[in-house]
C-alpha cells in the first residue's frame, strides 16, 4: 500500500473515532487547549495570529479567536482559493465570516487579505486529524496547510486532542511539520518530548 492509500485509510479510522467523542468531554478539552494556546509566549508576543475557524469535530478555536481579538491581536483566518491554495483575511468579529468552500466558515470577500506567509511575528494554528512525535500531521487530504507552511516565515502550532497523538502517520516529501503541538495536556512541546 502506498503512502496516499495509507493516509486515506487512516483518515477514515480517525474521522470515525472523532464521531465518538462526547460533547461535554470535548468542551473541557477545548477550554484547556485554549488556555494552553493563550499561555504560549509566542502567542502572547505575536502581532498576528492565523487560526483556522473550527468545524464540528475539530478542536474548537472560537474562544481562542475571541480572546485574541479582545487582546488587540491582528487576527486573520484562511479562505480557500483556486481549489489548492488559501489566503488569510483579517476579521474583527465572527460576523466577518460566511460559509465558504467545503461548508467551512471563511472570511467574507470584503475582508482584507494579508501577506500571511511573510508575517514573521505571527503564529499559525494548524488543524489536523492527528500529529506524530516529529510534528507531522495527517490533515484532510487537500494539502492546503502543507503548501502554505512550505513558504511560511512565522511559528506553527498544531492542535489536537491528546488521544489523536500517534506514531503511525505515513509521511511523504510534501508533508510539513509544525514547530509544536498543543493538546489539553501538552502546553507546548513536540509530542514525544
Amino acid at each position: 500500500m502506498n503512502v496516499n492509500e495509507q493516509k486515506k485509510q487512516l483518515r477514515k479510522v480517525l474521522l470515525q473515532k472523532r464521531k465518538l467523542l462526547c460533547d461535554s468531554e470535548t468542551a473541557v478539552k477545548n477550554a484547556a487547549i485554549t488556555e494552553n494556546l493563550l499561555s504560549l509566549e509566542k502567542v502572547r508576543t505575536a502581532d498576528t495570529i492565523l487560526p483556522f475557524v473550527s468545524t464540528d469535530g475539530e478542536v474548537d478555536t472560537r474562544e481562542f479567536i475571541t480572546q485574541c481579538l479582545k487582546a488587540g491581536k491582528n487576527v486573520a483566518v484562511p479562505r480557500c482559493i483556486d481549489g489548492s491554495n488559501m489566503e488569510f483575511c483579517v476579521i474583527h468579529t465572527f460576523d466577518d465570516l460566511e460559509k465558504g468552500m467545503y461548508g467551512i466558515d471563511e472570511p467574507k470577500k470584503s475582508c482584507a487579505v494579508i501577506d500571511a506567509a511573510g508575517a514573521e511575528n505571527s503564529v499559525l494554528i494548524v488543524p489536523a486529524l492527528c500529529f506524530n512525535a516529529k510534528g507531522f500531521r495527517l490533515g484532510y487530504g487537500k494539502g492546503y496547510y502543507d503548501r502554505f507552511i512550505n513558504g511560511y516565515k512565522g511559528y506553527t502550532v498544531g492542535v489536537c486532542y491528546e488521544e489523536f497523538l500517534t506514531e503511525d502517520i505515513p509521511v511523504d516529501d510534501y508533508d510539513r511539520c509544525v514547530d509544536i503541538v498543543i493538546t489539553e495536556k501538552r502546553k507546548g512541546q513536540k509530542y514525544g518530548e
